[in-house]
């Protein structure tokens, strides 16, 4: 599959100015450039590096270049300004000059005000784009939330169960997708724009390979759907693509938001966003190295209404920035009571390190573990070694019960820790499945995880953790 087929048109950013999405904005067809010709005009040549003279005529909606005149005569030229806004300025220079630059196009004008008029033309035409495409995001947020209202949740949420998980639980596979989807009309680029960067970041995740399979299904899925509510349910198609994709953002908030709460003891009545994200995060609840649990926090914070209308991306990154302040706070706050603690002549060096923890046999570990989760605030305990069902810890704080899978090992971890984990937690009546290991995981165990809501801890993880709440010796 090449990007043509993902995003038609979408090669280049100069592709996309150039692409007409087929939009239609409410500008007069015969709203023309108060004259007719322009003979003061000159646009700069990138190839011969100069100022070559043009004669100019354009409209609102198309501006055409005509005539290049040069020494060896007169040669026809045309461009066609693409129905979106268009980054243009203004500047002023000596002797009634000025320049008017179009999307990186100089247009030298030997008359001031033919310059002035011709960027005020363009500038009109760009709010009444912006306004358009506006208005149209509303609409669109109105026509999603009653239909979702009116009995369309539950087939969103049977779309959701079709749709892969990493659509809406993985935060770089959810922004790729969402880009495509930004690409479809003025309306949804309105809702929000990527930059250059992070358009070049998800057009490279979207042609990496091992995404190929998730993308097309998802590509179909979601056309599928928008097909539906265009057809089935009247919505005009120029709001489709927007409308389809707030309805599964709504959907995505009612199914993940409820994590929050079921795996985390924490009061959802505060009414301080940032007080409570830092909360959680000096409660070592939410790291932004655990991307899963950074996802379910985003969709919960949503669901409180405290991002507006923000797409998951934008959400997403404000809640990273948000737990990365209070780990620093949490940082901050160890060093100091590292530095006045009452018995000054301890020090790291008598407290379990990730080092120690490799020598550490399966027991000690375990061990390890479970004091661990104590200095976290958990009740915490290890299993009986005989018939423990494949939990070797259970840890207990507020309506949260764990059952933890502990492994030292020297290489990767597979399936089987996942699997034993997930028995474990069913066993002794937990609500959440861990597995923790000072290794790594293999990737047929992180998939296993993922679809079964096991939450991992490896090396980085259980190194940090170490570091925020030492364990001594």
């Amino acid at each position: 599959m090449d990007f043509e087929s993902i995003a038609p048109g979408v090669l280049t950013e100069s592709d996309y100015r150039n692409y007409d999405k087929g939009f239609s904005y409410p500008i007069p067809d015969d709203w023309f450039f108060p004259f007719e010709s322009l003979s003061t005009v000159r646009v700069f040549d990138s190839e011969d590096e100069k100022f070559k003279p043009y004669r100019m005529r354009c409209s609102i909606k198309t501006m055409v270049l005509v005539g290049c005149e040069d020494n060896a005569g007169c040669t026809m030229y045309s461009q066609w300004v693409s129905p979106a806004t268009l980054d243009i300025s203004y500047e002023e220079i000596a002797l009634e000059q000025a320049f008017v630059t179009v999307d990186g196009d100089k247009y030298l004008f030997s008359n001031g005000k033919d310059a002035s008029r011709f960027y005020d033309l363009l500038e009109t035409r760009n709010r009444l784009i912006d306004s358009f495409a506006k208005s149209g995001v509303e609409k669109c947020f109105e026509l999603s939330d009653s239909l979702y209202d009116a009995g369309l949740s539950e087939a969103i949420g049977n779309f959701l169960d079709m749709l892969p998980s990493q659509m809406i639980e993985d935060f770089l596979v959810e922004r790729a997708f969402f880009f495509y989807i930004s690409r479809a009309d003025l309306t949804s680029d309105a809702y929000y724009h990527f930059n250059d960067e992070q358009a070049g970041d998800c057009r490279a995740l979207l042609l990496n390979g091992n995404n190929m399979e998730i993308f097309d299904s998802a590509k179909e899925l979601f056309e599928n759907l928008r097909t539906v509510i265009v057809d089935e349910l009247d919505v005009d198609s120029s709001l489709s693509t927007l409308t389809t994709y707030l309805l599964i953002r709504r959907g995505a908030m009612d199914r993940m938001a409820p994590k929050w709460t079921a795996d985390h003891d924490r009061a959802s009545s505060s009414d301080d966003m940032e007080d409570f994200v830092e909360k959680a995060a000096l409660g070592g609840e939410v790291m932004t190295s655990d991307l899963d649990s950074m996802a379910t926090l985003t969709y919960y914070l949503m669901s409180k209404g405290w991002f507006g209308h923000d797409p998951f991306v934008l959400s997403f990154s404000s809640t990273y920035a948000l737990v990365q302040a209070g780990e620093e706070k949490k940082k901050h706050n160890l060093f100091r009571n590292q530095l006045f603690r009452k018995d000054p002549e301890k020090n790291s060096a008598e407290c379990v390190s990730i080092d120690d923890v490799d020598l550490m046999s399966g027991d000690e570990f375990e061990d390890c573990v479970c004091r661990l989760f104590k200095r976290m605030g958990y009740s915490a305990r290890v299993t009986q070694h005989s018939g423990d069902q494949g939990v070797d810890v259970i840890a207990e704080k507020g309506t949260a019960k764990l059952a933890i899978q502990a492994k030292c090992y020297g290489s990767a971890v597979g399936n089987s820790a996942v699997q034993e984990a997930v028995a474990g937690m069913a066993y002794y009546g937990c609500n959440k499945a861990m597995v923790v290991s000072n290794s790594t995981f293999t990737k047929g165990a992180s998939e296993l995880a993922r679809a079964n809501g096991v939450v991992l801890w490896g090396r980085d993880v259980i190194k940090q953790k170490l570091l925020d709440y030492p364990v001594e010796k």
